[in-house]
């Protein structure tokens, strides 16, 4: 399945696991569309350059059925998603999402904010707005409730600031959630070029050359019910040297 499922994918996406039941863990690296922003369009952007069906929530594949993409990451995001050609296995893993048997870790590089414990969960109630294409979550009272727990792996310094390395782990799947609540705390995710520091973002993109956003889906582990069986699945994709800022911040 792994190996099939790859000649579909766009340059760039690696396979990093794959399950008996065709289960596969895939690495969107950042800039990358989960899918097409219009519905039965296609684009060279996302992670397979094939027409995408909303409704179904799948790329409609040239010899295939459909590609089954099980959720999403936001286009700056990078690191571990689930996709799979199997509709059963599909229905199962979105059960499992809806049900909340699955466990989603998150890593994140941000500008040092205001004291905060080393770990605790944040509670935020969230609504979105869009104008034109432009989509923005913002703190609400009639918002619904966008819930994460945080701990502080890492302090680095660079220049006259300091960083903070962010384990983040959502309780909730809301839109820009973890891009969101990390602003409210004025410790913004850096690179991120919708709610973070701007001058900071060019700072960093000038020392180290790089301009994505420190955001990565690391960890992904759940449980899901198929054929009167019960299966565990868990794939990372961990930061790696690109998110060494300790030894980049000493060059």
């Amino acid at each position: 399945m792994a190996s099939e499922i790859r000649k579909y994918l766009s340059s760039g996406v690696e396979i990093l696991k794959e399950d008996v039941n065709g289960l596969v863990a895939i690495a969107k690296p950042s800039g990358s569309r989960t899918h097409p922003n219009v519905h039965h369009t296609s684009s060279p952007k996302a992670i397979a350059p094939y027409v995408y069906d909303f409704e179904k929530e799948c790329y409609h594949l040239p010899d295939r059925n459909a590609l089954f993409v099980l959720h999403r990451l936001d286009a700056p995001t990078s690191g571990v998603m689930l996709v799979t050609l199997n509709e059963k296995v599909a229905d199962a893993v979105r059960h499992a999402f809806r049900d909340r048997r699955c466990h989603k870790t998150y890593q994140a590089w941000v500008k040092k904010g205001a004291a905060l414990p080393k770990s605790g969960i944040w509670r935020d109630t969230l609504s979105e707005t869009r104008t034109a294409s432009v989509l923005r979550a913002h703190r609400d009272v009639d918002g619904v409730l966008a819930e994460t727990h945080y701990e502080i792996m890492e302090t680095v310094r660079i220049g006259a600031d300091s960083l903070w390395r962010f384990c983040l782990c959502p309780h909730t799947g809301r839109t820009h959630q973890l891009r969101v609540q990390c602003a409210l705390r004025k410790c913004p995710i850096l690179g991120d070029k919708t709610y973070g520091d701007f001058h900071w973002n060019r700072v960093l993109a000038q020392r180290i050359g790089r301009k994505d956003l420190f955001l990565r889906s690391v960890r992904i582990a759940l449980d899901y019910h198929l054929n009167s069986q019960d299966f565990y699945f868990c794939a990372e994709q961990m930061p790696g040297d690109f998110w060494d800022l300790a030894r980049i911040s000493s060059r």
